[in-house]
């Protein structure tokens, strides 16, 4: 399981502190920060008071059970859905427009649903994100399926060619949500892998929602613990006891 590395610290004021080969203090400020965020539908608040920051290169889990706001709060983020109150702040300076804005910005977001053009051909669906090449990299199953409507494919190949898109952008920040849904193990264990290998080697920041939260740890740098809208609890990814604490008390 991946963790924050011993040479990072993370303070009360959040901010992340590197030594460098010198021993110097070097500070690492967040790429994506959250400041008592209020997000929901119309006037009704799914979300409230949420405190949350994301640093290039890592991936943080966002876990809870159904109904806690996980995906309120991506939709949030995304712009797919306005905010009530509060802050998002994206390399410090404030986050605002939809979610195609935040795109051309340097945001991805796999949403639950596939998003996948169910009449056109995979290699069709990859043109749209570009880096064709760079998908089948990642995911070279696809290859001999370029062909094929990907309304025809399996569950588990619409994710792939969904996440292969979203990472062929090589994003600044990936949102994904639940992408595990109704996939057989070994497919989300694929797709959890390159979530992990776009943080490692592009130095993307990923936000990931996942009900299977010991999948989602197992390439989490840390984790969030959201129930009935608001966090109740936060920690390393190696940090089991205090999550599961956070979760009966």
């Amino acid at each position: 399981m991946p963790s924050t590395s011993n040479n990072v610290a993370v303070h009360p004021d959040t901010t992340h502190l590197n030594l460098d080969s010198g021993g110097t203090t070097l500070q690492r400020r967040p790429l994506l920060r959250v400041t008592d965020l209020v997000a929901g539908y119309g006037d009704l608040a799914a979300v409230r008071g949420m405190n949350l920051e994301l640093y290039a290169g890592e991936v943080v889990a966002l876990l809870g059970p159904n109904g806690a706001g996980k995906t309120t709060t991506l939709l949030t983020l995304a712009g797919e859905l306005p905010k009530i109150s509060g802050e998002i702040h994206y390399q410090g300076k404030p986050l605002k427009g939809p979610l195609h804005r935040r795109v051309r910005r340097g945001f991805a977001f796999v949403p639950e649903e596939r998003a996948v053009f169910m009449g056109m051909s995979v290699s069709d669906n990859l043109k749209v994100g570009g880096h064709t090449d760079r998908v089948l990299a990642l995911f070279p199953e696809l290859t001999p399926l370029l062909n094929r409507r990907a309304g025809l494919l399996s569950g588990g190949e619409q994710q792939m060619v969904t996440v292969g898109r979203a990472l062929a952008l090589k994003p600044k920040v990936l949102l994904v949500d639940e992408l595990s849904v109704g996939l057989a193990p070994l497919v989300v264990d694929r797709l959890l892998d390159a979530v992990r290998a776009a943080a490692q080697e592009d130095g993307t920041a990923v936000l990931l929602v996942e009900q299977q939260a010991r999948r989602a740890l197992r390439v989490a740098d840390r984790w969030y613990l959201l129930r009935r809208g608001v966090l109740a609890g936060s920690g390393p990814a190696d940090d089991t006891d205090a999550l599961w604490e956070s979760y009966v008390s």
